[in-house]
């Protein structure tokens, strides 16, 4: 099974729809170099004193975790994409590594066609099924499969 990346912040890289994309895919926020989205380029959770002081430290490692940035964003990504970065980290916690991974991977895999889904679409990047996972699960207007 894969590795997944995962950002600093405990949001899933693989499931993100600027990671999935085939031009200007972003490289994740820990790869050095290479192309990021530009909301991951100014991250501020990445660009934190403490992230900056210990590069690789993920939030949950922080002595100030839960912080209100990381709170914030939960919340967000919770409320808007069904994806609880903190639950994220209390799963990689509990059961390593490779639970979380088979969990998310068993989680976000489409049904239809077996690729990972996106935490910010409301369908599948690669076949256009419905993610059952997003919030409202409404087709958005102007959006196209990856081809």
């Amino acid at each position: 099974m894969k590795d997944l990346i995962i950002a600093p912040c405990g949001l899933v890289c693989d499931l993100c729809k600027a990671f999935q994309r085939e031009q200007k895919r972003c490289t994740g926020c820990q790869v050095p170099g290479g192309y990021k989205a530009g909301y991951c380029d100014r991250c501020s959770i990445v660009l934190c004193q403490q992230k900056i002081d210990k590069p690789g430290l993920q939030c949950y490692q922080c002595q100030k975790y839960p912080c209100r940035r990381l709170r914030d964003l939960d919340k967000r990504y919770s409320t808007r994409y069904a994806e609880s970065l903190v639950a994220n980290f209390e799963l990689l916690g509990t059961g390593g590594r490779s639970a979380f991974t088979e969990s998310i991977v068993a989680k976000w895999t489409c049904q239809n066609c077996g690729s990972l889904l996106s935490v910010h679409d409301p369908t599948c990047l690669k076949c256009r099924a419905t993610n059952p996972h997003f919030p409202g699960k409404s087709q958005p207007k102007n959006s196209k499969a990856i081809s």
